[in-house]
């Protein structure tokens, strides 16, 4: 039986602006680890498929930024690269989504400085954008900025062949950062 280990983490580091301020902010994950257990190839798999994307069940981790008053707020979504999006193992990725947004309890809508889209109440993310918080048009500053992180691993079904139990993982760092 092929058997694969499959384990998702995310790192945490303080924001450089906060320390400047005086002020810490401190980002809080419900989950800072994922971990999805022991997979096998799906039934049905055939060996000419074995490139083929496997799509892993959503998860949510419920991200919070706060800081001991009001102060810019933005952060950077940092992590090994493939394609643009997360990578996943050796040729996986993973797909990040922050959606329900809100700043000091009122909700704010996302967006990337890295682009030219307007801010979006749910925004697909990749390592290396700086997300910033928006209410009508304007970056939006305050002490309570919470969200969630919808994570959507995928691997190749090849990946899935092996006959040892092999740990995978991504590592996904979110640094605070100056605006």
């Amino acid at each position: 039986m092929n058997k694969l280990r499959i384990h998702l983490c995310a790192g945490l580091m303080l924001a450089p602006f906060a320390a400047l301020a005086g002020e810490p902010c401190q980002i809080q994950l419900d989950q800072p680890h994922l971990d999805y257990g022991t997979l096998q190839l799906p039934p049905g798999a055939t060996m000419d498929r074995f490139s083929q994307a496997h799509a892993l069940e959503p998860r949510y981790v419920r991200l919070r930024v706060f800081c001991g008053q009001p102060a810019p707020l933005a952060m950077v979504l940092a992590g090994a690269s493939q394609d643009g999006q997360l990578k996943f193992a050796t040729s996986g990725h993973v797909r990040l989504q922050l959606q329900d947004a809100s700043v000091d309890g009122l909700p704010v809508a996302l967006a990337s400085q890295n682009t030219t889209s307007p801010a979006q109440q749910t925004l697909e993310v990749r390592p290396g954008q700086r997300i910033l918080p928006f209410r009508a048009g304007i970056p939006v500053e305050g002490s309570d900025w919470s969200m969630s992180l919808k994570i959507m691993p995928s691997l190749p079904l090849g990946e899935l062949r092996s006959r040892d139990q092999t740990p995978v993982e991504a590592t996904l760092t979110l640094q605070l950062a100056d605006q």
